[in-house]
């Protein structure tokens, strides 16, 4: 019987060995930012009101005389395949993050280099509320509160109340490895993430980890022979 591997599904989780048999993982998560959310959305509804006005050409130039239904699909067919269009802008705006965690350190890889964090020092890896949530709060309860006073009822879409900051906390401070919309992805990020650490505890021996294998239910010894031998 084979057993699932704890690594596979979401985050992208790849475990390399070095010549000594030690375990390091790099995870690739893609997430959308809750900006990128927006923007998706937007061109979603873009490409929808394209499409229909597409239609509408076609037929003002090729069918002027096409029944009402058929008019009336021009309409409806695109609001009908929104949610597949949306789901293509999301996945064309998503932004990956390298992360590379070894014995020794845990790395953040950007555009703009990388950061490299001690993992032998005291840390944790948390996740927290987006700093732009309670304004957006706030914006959206008067925008609802001011559309209720003109008998008005709107749909109010909390991009950044929905969304999470993946932090690695060194020596108890924050910081941010990521942010994702909507939040279950962050939270997924975080057990993934927190997962590879403690497998890390495990190989070196902390007892916070714990034991993925066999291979990790008893530390290294001198004499020891690699599981490659």
């Amino acid at each position: 019987m084979a057993y699932i591997s704890p690594w596979e599904g979401f985050p992208k989780t790849r475990v390399a060995l070095d010549a000594n048999g030690k375990r390091s993982f790099i995870v690739r998560p893609r997430v959308l930012t809750p900006f990128r959310a927006k923007t998706a959305e937007f061109l979603a509804t873009l490409l929808v009101l394209a499409f229909i006005l597409i239609g509408f050409a076609y037929l003002a130039s090729a069918m002027p005389d096409a029944e009402l239904w058929v008019w009336l699909g021009a309409v409806l067919v695109p609001w009908i395949f929104r949610p597949v269009i949306h789901g293509i802008t999301s996945g064309l705006l998503k932004r990956e993050t390298k992360i590379v965690l070894t014995e020794d350190t845990f790395e953040v890889h950007g555009l703009l280099g990388r950061k490299v964090y001690d993992r032998k020092l005291d840390h944790s890896i948390s996740i927290f509320r987006h700093d732009f949530a309670e304004p957006e709060a706030r914006a959206l309860d008067l925008r609802a509160r001011r559309a209720a006073r003109n008998g008005q009822i709107i749909k109010t879409n909390p991009y950044y109340g929905d969304s999470a900051v993946v932090s690695y906390d060194y020596l108890g401070q924050r910081n941010d490895v990521l942010t994702a919309h909507p939040k279950i992805t962050a939270h997924l990020v975080l057990m993934r993430l927190q997962a590879c650490d403690a497998a890390l505890n495990s190989q070196i021996g902390r007892s916070d980890g714990f034991a993925s294998g066999p291979a990790d239910q008893w530390s290294s010894e001198p004499g020891d022979i690699s599981d490659n031998d």
